[in-house]
């Protein structure tokens, strides 16, 4: 009879606690309904200190490699059916000094026959009828056929930059610039995109809004604003040093192209988004400097750190930062009716999740690019 009584109270208890725990999740996704059921799943157990049963999950799940054959199509959202501009094809020998106007050189694509427009890169965000973005989509791996890269040129000279904070990461508000763009930067917005990863796995440092909420570390990648609101990508202690200028560092792993060379082995320690020697292959996101003191942003997928490098030396990065990485976080999105106080998002890339993700409720932090002539003063920090 005690034997009995000890199984059912063990029953109940397992019962109880599965109960419990299905209660928490649901409430937590029904807090979150911009992001997929499958990215609330990970964060919420990721947030209930589960992080090993999601990481060999995720290993698991993406250890093998992409298909060789290559893939039939490429990923941006933009209406493929559109003429390729001729302007386009032109690759202007224009010093390096008066670039901030010119389209970016094409890409020459790695896998014969192209396709249409590949590697070609088309303006994709204006400003007073000048492109200030462009954007392009490859095959990028001739040995991994089917993987496709979506990136974005970025002339940040004529932008004003923000990093925004979500819920989640890093959390601790209140904050100026939260989990959404405000009402009065709306009509100023240009881009957003994904910030970098949870905290759960990084030592990586984060300073914003004069509060640093992490300490700050020598040799990180990081992605820094001024006041003003330049921006620029550099290395902590290396050729960015935080002397006071910087309103905004954010941290996230070691370069993973440093001089424009693959850096990745000298940082034998370093996690770069799996558990099992770094061999997850995923859609990763990244943003690096170029020669022309532009920024280029990729989202890649699915590979691994060493095939993310590769892909960023195809776009002559000169240093580079690895980003958010897993469908649906990877995200660049541009927005309709510039000037307009009624703003729509449009994804990059055919893969990216929720367009309207920076317009509601982000649980990550994520930056945004201004048109500094539209954006009322002291509306962002």
């Amino acid at each position: 009879m005690r034997m009995k009584k000890s199984i059912t109270t063990v029953a109940v208890a397992v019962g109880l606690f599965f109960a419990l725990a299905m209660f928490s999740l649901a409430s937590y996704v029904s807090r979150h309904q911009d992001e997929t059921l499958q990215s609330n799943t990970a964060a919420w157990a990721r947030n209930h200190r589960l992080n090993f049963i999601v990481d060999r999950l995720e290993s698991w799940l993406h250890s093998d490699p992409p298909p060789k054959t290559p893939a039939n199509s490429l990923s941006l959202a933009a209406d493929e059916s559109l003429p390729t501009n001729p302007l386009l094809d032109q690759q202007p020998a224009t010093p390096i000094a008066d670039m901030r106007r010119v389209i970016p050189i094409n890409i020459a694509p790695v896998i014969t026959p192209a396709l249409k427009s590949e590697g070609v890169w088309r303006p994709l965000a204006s400003i007073d009828g000048s492109p200030v973005m462009w954007s392009t989509s490859i095959r990028p791996l001739a040995s991994l056929g089917s993987v496709v890269a979506s990136a974005v040129v970025i002339d940040q000279s004529r932008l004003s930059a923000a990093l925004f904070k979500g819920t989640e990461i890093p959390g601790y508000g209140p904050w100026n610039n939260y989990k959404r763009i405000m009402p009065a930067a709306l009509p100023a917005v240009v881009a957003a995109f994904n910030g970098g990863f949870r905290f759960n796995h990084i030592k990586s440092g984060y300073f914003s809004e004069g509060r640093l909420v992490r300490p700050l570390i020598d040799g990180e990648a990081t992605f820094g604003i001024r006041a003003d609101g330049s921006s620029d990508i550099g290395i902590l202690g290396t050729d960015m040093f935080n002397d006071g200028t910087w309103t905004t560092l954010r941290q996230n792993l070691p370069p993973v192209i440093q001089d424009g060379e693959i850096s990745i082995d000298r940082y034998p320690d370093a996690y770069w988004g799996s558990e099992l020697h770094n061999v997850t292959y995923v859609m990763r996101s990244a943003i690096c400097t170029l020669d022309d003191n532009r920024l280029l942003y990729v989202a890649v997928g699915d590979v691994n750190i060493q095939k993310l490098a590769d892909v960023l030396m195809l776009f002559k990065c000169q240093t580079a930062m690895q980003l958010d990485i897993n469908k649906p976080l990877p995200q660049f999105v541009t927005f309709t009716q510039p000037g307009e106080s009624k703003r729509t998002g449009i994804v990059l890339d055919k893969r990216m999740g929720n367009p309207n993700r920076y317009l509601n409720n982000a649980t990550k932090d994520f930056f945004v690019f201004f048109d500094p002539a539209l954006l009322v003063a002291n509306t962002i920090k």
